[in-house]
């Protein structure tokens, strides 16, 4: 049958189209470069961005000398930490490449940067070949619903077996893997399919129409065009159900132009040049601060135009605040909303290339900037200048180990009592420290810093490392840390009802909720099905606004409570006293109350692992596994190594590469990946350490408050109902 293919430049040129005016517009995409650690991603991207004019010579990662690797912590260590972007042109499109890091530790920077791609490319390696962390990197890309291709990295290695990493992506990654050349023809001059018939194409040209039938039809007549093939093709793509996959090596820059050439062929144009005539809104991926303190925000810029001296406007749920309106008129309430918060101004836009930047007067849609100016956004946050309420960013990843932080010199301490003198949060230097790791928390969210001690979440060993290494370099100050602990979650196993009252003298707010169990990872949600007109929208809102604006702590361990629906079924407000906060009150008691009558449950962090091993210690491993509390697939034999992969409770394997070094003479390897929350293995030796007094806990307090007789006393929980006003008839 007639080959229809033709990808090539010729093609491409056809990607710059003509605006109304007749002038040439170009594609503007946000492309990411994902790997396992030492995956080849930063030699990859030096090589692009070599073959794009943008280095003269690719750097290498054992020389220092990379671009997109340029942070001195970086350098020494010989990995990438942090996110780094460069913009270049490639047959006259823009491209905004961002290069992130593949250690576990570094995970969530990783996340971040998918949030602002338009299309990744999955590296995999031949000598690792699809590792568990592979199948994280995908689980994100799914989330986040980024097209994605695949290179398979370092064919140079000898063994390097071609069949076996095209089965293990399709098995363990997805079936619509497809690759668009042979493997024994692969040096193809144009780095496209070529017209004439190959197994390989014709394959590709099945697959796709068997997808679409109106080019089933056409491709059975032999009447279907190349330019109909190919917009398939791009659907599939943009759907995430074709993925296209090619071999090469970025260190012998072998296959890099053919590959993205394909790439950029393949991507479908953007309506970038109608999306600026829209309001502005972006999407912020990353904070970072210069040299000189200033904070910059990183922003995608999804519509608009985003202009030095524009003023972002940024909104929160307004609190009720009485009886009269704004003008004094009297009301009931209704104008409770989305009121403004604040404003501030672009003071600085900036491009980034690595480290260096130039200045810009405006940034339009489909680019990346950083700007200076503003301080409200965190990382995740949607913003724009219609004054809307900020989004947040439910992560993926979150961290399963937390670390408690002392100056360094409180390591050496003599006594208990020197110890806390050293580490008094209200010394000069713990005052700087947490200064500093403000700053941090900015830029790393999910450090979630907690004082009283000072405290900040982790995904391991490592990152502690490169924070204590930050806060050396960057602000001359030695820290330490404590032995991280484990995080702990709770849940519920069934459906509750929960009911909180407050009314003092002279305020009133009532709230009736059903907690009901959440799937694993999906967090805290709301929904409401209480009548509009038993309880008004805007007091609904606000409701929902208390539901998400702290973390909700479980009675047996005190730990965040997660993976609940919260949903509203009742609710009571007065005219003359319901008073700003009274709500918040009412719902924070309502959640608790229900806790009190659940099922609770306690949830640990998990790992999915690899263990590569001498098949003489297979035994050994796989019973460790098993008195560590994990589980097992059935192990995998790869000539004189077995790999054994599995799932276990993070407090049981967080110890275990150390043990597997020792027992393996170093021979063994493990891969760690972040798995979610399950049920605590152990959750009544936990609770019994933990020794956390419910009752103890003023701040999660699950007592209701009545008024009688002009004044307000206290109901416990348990008898709280008896006085519920939505309860009575």
């Amino acid at each position: 049958m007639r080959q229809v293919w033709n990808t090539g430049q010729q093609t491409d040129k056809r990607k710059r189209r003509l605006d109304e005016s007749g002038k040439l517009t170009e594609m503007k995409k946000t492309i990411g470069i994902l790997a396992h650690v030492d995956g080849g991603k930063t030699t990859f991207s030096e090589q692009l961005l070599y073959h794009a004019g943008i280095l003269k010579t690719p750097g290498r990662v054992d020389q220092g000398n990379t671009l997109l690797d340029s942070d001195p912590v970086e350098r020494s260590r010989g990995i990438t930490i942090f996110t780094d972007q460069s913009p270049f042109v490639f047959e006259g499109n823009t491209y905004y490449l961002m290069d992130t890091p593949g250690h576990v530790d570094f995970s969530a920077e990783m996340e971040r940067a998918v949030m602002a791609l338009d299309a990744a490319i999955l590296l995999v390696a031949a000598g690792s070949g699809v590792t568990a962390h592979t199948v994280t990197l995908w689980r994100i890309l799914e989330k986040y619903k980024v097209p994605a291709f695949l290179f398979f990295n370092k064919m140079d290695l000898e063994g390097a077996d071609r069949e076996k990493l095209l089965f293990q992506v399709r098995e363990r990654l997805s079936t619509d893997a497809v690759l668009v050349a042979e493997p024994e023809t692969q040096s193809l001059e144009s780095g496209t399919l070529q017209e004439g018939e190959t197994e390989t194409s014709r394959r590709l040209t099945e697959f796709i129409c068997e997808r679409e039938d109106r080019l089933l039809e056409r491709y059975l007549s032999d009447s279907l065009t190349g330019d109909e093939l190919k917009s398939g093709a791009q659907a599939l793509i943009r759907e995430r159900k074709l993925f296209l996959c090619m071999f090469g090596s970025a260190l012998r820059d072998q296959g890099i132009v053919e590959f993205f050439r394909l790439f950029n062929c393949m991507l479908e144009e953007g309506d970038e040049k109608e999306r600026e005539e829209l309001p502005f809104r972006g999407l912020v991926y990353k904070i970072r601060h210069d040299d000189r303190q200033n904070r910059l925000t990183f922003i995608k810029i999804l519509q608009g135009k985003l202009r030095v001296r524009d003023e972002i406007r940024f909104c929160q749920q307004a609190e009720y605040t009485g009886s009269s309106g704004r003008n004094g008129e009297e009301t009931n309430g209704a104008e409770k909303g989305l009121e403004e918060a604040a404003a501030e101004k672009i003071h600085e836009i900036r491009s980034y290339c690595g480290k260096k930047f130039s200045s810009m007067k405006e940034a339009s849609a489909g680019e990346l900037c950083a700007v200076t100016g503003l301080s409200i956004p965190r990382c995740g946050s949607l913003i724009g200048t219609g004054g809307r309420e900020m989004e947040k960013a439910d992560f993926f990843l979150v961290p399963s180990l937390a670390a408690r932080v002392i100056p360094e010199e409180a390591q050496a301490a003599a006594s208990a009592e020197e110890f806390q003198r050293l580490t008094d949060e209200r010394t000069e230097l713990m005052q700087k420290i947490i200064r500093y790791m403000r700053l941090l928390e900015e830029e790393e969210p999910q450090l979630s810093l907690s004082l009283s001690p000072l405290t900040v979440s982790v995904m391991g060993e490592i990152q502690l490392e490169i924070i204590k290494q930050m806060f050396r370099e960057r602000w001359g100050i030695d820290i330490a840390f404590l032995p991280p602990k484990v995080i702990y979650k709770e849940t519920i196993g069934k459906p509750v009802m929960g009911y909180g009252h407050y009314e003092p003298l002279r305020h009133y707010a009532e709230v009736a909720f059903r907690l009901e169990p959440g799937e694993r990872g999906s967090g805290i949600q709301f929904r409401s099905e209480c009548p509009l007109d038993e309880l008004a929208q805007n007091y609904q809102n606000l409701i929902r606004t208390h539901v998400f604006e702290r973390v909700h702590r479980g009675i047996l361990t005190g730990a965040p409570l997660t993976d609940v629906t919260v949903v509203l079924t009742a609710g009571r407000a007065h005219q003359k006293h319901t008073e700003g906060g009274d709500f918040r009150e009412a719902v924070y008691r309502a959640v608790r109350q229900g806790l009190e009558k659940a099922e609770n449950i306690l949830l640990e962090p998990f790992y999915r692992f690899e263990i590569a091993v001498e098949n003489s210690l297979t035994g050994r491993v796989m019973a460790d596994i098993q008195k560590r509390s994990g589980t097992f697939e059935p192990p995998v034999s790869q000539g004189s190594m077995t790999v054994i992969a599995g799932r276990g409770p993070v407090s049981e394997f967080a110890d275990y590469p150390a043990e597997l070094a020792a027992f393996s003479r170093g021979g063994g390897s493990i891969s760690l990946i972040s798995d979610g929350y399950d049920a605590c293995h152990d959750a009544s030796k936990v609770i019994e350490e933990i020794a956390y007094d419910k009752g103890a806990d003023k701040e999660n307090t699950s007592a209701s408050v009545f008024c009688a007789h002009g004044a307000g006393f206290l109901v416990a929980w348990d008898l709280a109902e008896r006085y519920m006003h939505c309860l009575k008839k």
